[in-house]
């Protein structure tokens, strides 16, 4: 089991620093930006979080068991008409959690949140056409391809709500 935790700045502490340089790696940062892959110190990790708190919110995800950090994910609102919201959502795990399951039980709970909440309309990520473990949990949650760009395909679950199922 695993909860997430809002980061809401960079001065939370060197245990968030640690957990950025543990997790952002040459392995795990593969099919990410460039500006993701530089992170070998404290100081590239500070200014990696920041980066990506100015981007959208940032959730570490904590082994319940253990209070470990395992990953990071983001999720950005986008509105959209009829006070609807997409959310879209990026993920990093760290390699030694790959391959366990973890991927489809944070969606499931991703999905179930996104359910619970008035007008979100859909979540969508982009991902590495080559990433092929992603693109495999992303179809396994049901999730279906919206479209594909330069290299990166892009994957959307739509929420039934009421309200959209009205229209």
């Amino acid at each position: 089991m695993y909860n997430l935790r809002c980061v809401t700045s960079t001065g939370e502490g060197d245990d968030l620093y640690r957990d950025v340089l543990r997790i952002i790696t040459p392995s795990t940062t593969r099919f990410a930006p460039d500006d993701w892959r530089r992170v070998i110190n404290r100081q590239d990790a500070k200014s990696w979080l920041e980066d990506r708190l100015a981007e959208s919110p940032v959730y570490v995800v904590k082994q319940i068991a253990t209070s470990a950090a395992v990953g990071f994910i983001f999720l950005h609102p986008i509105p959209l008409p009829l006070e609807l919201t997409e959310w879209r959502l990026g993920y990093i795990l760290g390699e030694s959690y790959w391959s366990q399951g973890l991927g489809t039980e944070l969606m499931e709970g991703i999905i179930g949140w996104a359910r619970q909440n008035k007008g979100v309309a859909k979540i969508s990520c982009g991902v590495a056409r080559e990433n092929a473990a992603s693109v495999k949990m992303l179809e396994r949650n049901n999730f279906h391809l919206a479209s594909n760009h330069s290299g990166t395909v892009f994957y959307e679950y739509p929420i039934e709500q009421a309200e959209l199922q009205m229209e």
